[in-house]
């Protein structure tokens, strides 16, 4: 770490004027032939790019996102990039930029699949554009494997020189490496990530603001990106990964990169609970936040709203919980909303973070018979789910026992369904509320009796049949709709309709049948 470049930084201490931000985010999982497939290197493009949208003050249609393109797309977004911060200096503005890499590269290019794109080349196109201040950002990689993560890596040349005038806001040159020289930077299937870019992303959400002041300098940033990227490649992998900084400014002021106020949404992690905390996307499994928070500080959170799994290791013990965010809201979290767990069962990062990944419902039933066409069906059902870590989905199967009844001048019908079925859902969180559509696919065993009216007049005169019984086996599938209403921790009211398509042997011939049924019931998740 350049310790005197970042002690220089912090000198900085007056915030800068307002500016015109463009950003150009880029991501590459395919290298060249020699190159190993990367798996998250495109993701953590998407995601800075979505971010700075959200809290960096980067207009949509300034935010430049490429993933997995050729190097002629590169050079050309570097000259749309070029162009649009001209634009801004003929009408006065003051403008910065932000470019990041993450993908495969060496200590002479970054690799565009078979091609390369010379760092040397890189430099100068950045340099080119005439804006006040440019941040680049390089996690750029490499073939091979070191036990807990993929390899990625970056050499570099000397530091630039650094001069500090007194001029108004910082301008000049500031350039971020996910690795020092002769090192090699590492992604993560837990984190669905690089160590390095996990780290950017939690630094800019209000990790890294360790005075509590609403906002992210680059100078909180880097020092919370190299100690937490530091720490995660010494006790996970087997290569230290030290990032580094380079830069050339003049003036004075800060560089604000995030600004938490710009959020939909506000978690904090107030005074009297410390502790590592891991804050979770539940809808897909992604660490969005991973804050290492002493007992006497506050740390503030800016989040999308949603619904989110906290996982907190205090003193050898794990606590966790759900919370919900709605949209412009804030929640503090207390140590109440986090239940302790068992060691042997606690969390890990990332897709497999759900202590609570099966449920089971029971529930009542009315809706239309199969069959009888006419009347109401009612009855009962018995469901389990399994939620998929790290996506959206859950598996699905289901025991449903329904009864119906009909008559007319002959004859009384009774009427029994059983179905058995299993398929897939989507589920889409609403805060704590959970709406789902599901498909199905299973088997219909109907059973009829049918009794004449006035049976034992009939018999006795006629010798007529008077009752009669069939059972009919088909299949069946079912779409349907769900909504999820949580009452307790563990404990939700679950309400379903589905529409019940079968093919049923009638009266000795096979028909389509159409049945509509709704469902209100508990589940419990465990």
């Amino acid at each position: 770490m350049k310790l005197f470049s970042l002690a220089l930084l912090l000198l900085i201490s007056l915030p800068s004027q307002a500016a015109t931000r463009f950003a150009l985010l880029i991501g590459n999982n395919v290298g060249d032939i020699n190159d190993g497939a990367l798996r998250w290197a495109e993701e953590d493009a998407r995601r800075l790019h979505d971010l700075l949208i959200e809290l960096g003050d980067v207009a949509k249609g300034r935010a430049i996102l490429l993933q997995g393109v050729t190097q002629e797309r590169v050079h050309s977004a570097l000259a749309r990039l070029r162009g649009q911060v001209e634009e801004a200096n003929r009408h006065g503005f003051r403008s910065e930029v932000l470019v990041f890499y993450s993908g495969h590269g060496d200590a002479e290019a970054l690799h565009f699949g078979s091609t390369r794109f010379p760092l040397s080349n890189l430099k100068s196109l950045i340099q080119a554009i005439p804006a006040d201040t440019s941040i680049t950002i390089i996690d750029a990689c490499r073939s091979g494997v070191l036990r807990a993560g993929r390899v990625k890596g970056a050499v570099h040349g000397p530091a630039f020189d650094i001069s500090l005038a007194r001029e108004p806001g910082p301008a000049g040159h500031v350039w971020i490496t996910s690795a020092g020289i002769d090192e090699i930077a590492q992604e993560s299937d837990e984190l669905r990530s690089s160590f390095f870019s996990h780290h950017l992303l939690s630094g800019l959400r209000g990790a890294a603001d360790t005075d509590s002041d609403d906002q992210v300098t680059l100078a909180e940033l880097y020092r919370y990106v190299y100690h937490h990227t530091l720490s995660s490649s010494h006790g996970e992998t087997a290569a230290v990964q030290h990032p580094e900084m380079q830069l050339e400014l003049e003036g004075e002021g800060e560089v604000i990169m995030t600004v938490l106020k710009r959020s939909s949404s506000i978690l904090t992690l107030p005074q009297g609970i410390g502790g590592d905390f891991l804050i979770v996307d539940d809808r897909n499994g992604h660490v969005f936040a991973e804050v290492r928070k002493p007992i006497a500080q506050t740390r503030k959170l800016a989040l999308p709203s949603g619904r989110y799994r906290i996982q907190l290791r205090q003193s050898g013990r794990i606590f966790a919980g759900e919370i919900a965010l709605e949209w412009g809201g804030k929640l503090e979290i207390n140590q109440s909303m986090l239940v302790e767990q068992p060691l042997v069962a606690a969390l890990t990062k990332g897709s497999e973070l759900d202590p609570e990944s099966w449920s089971i419902s029971s529930g009542g039933l009315a809706g239309s018979p199969t069959v009888l066409g006419t009347g109401v069906s009612y009855g009962g059902a018995l469901g389990v789910e399994h939620h998929v870590s790290g996506w959206p989905i859950f598996l699905l199967a289901n025991l449903q026992l329904t009864h119906a009844s009909a008559s007319n001048e002959a004859w009384q019908y009774r009427h029994f369904e059983t179905r058995i079925t299993t398929g897939i859902g989507y589920a889409y969180y609403l805060g704590p509320v959970r709406l789902s559509v599901s498909l199905t696919l299973g088997v219909l065993f109907v059973k009829e009796n049918a009794q004449r009216v006035d049976s034992d007049r009939i018999e006795a005169i006629s010798g007529a049949v008077v009752n009669a019984k069939e059972l009919s086996i088909g299949p069946c599938i079912s779409p349907g709709i769900g909504i999820r209403i949580p009452v307790h921790h563990s404990w939700a009211i679950a309400l379903g309709f589905e529409v019940q398509a079968a093919i049923i042997k009638i009266a000795g011939s096979w028909s389509n049948t159409v049945a509509l049924l709704g469902q209100l019931g508990l589940e419990y998740k465990f």
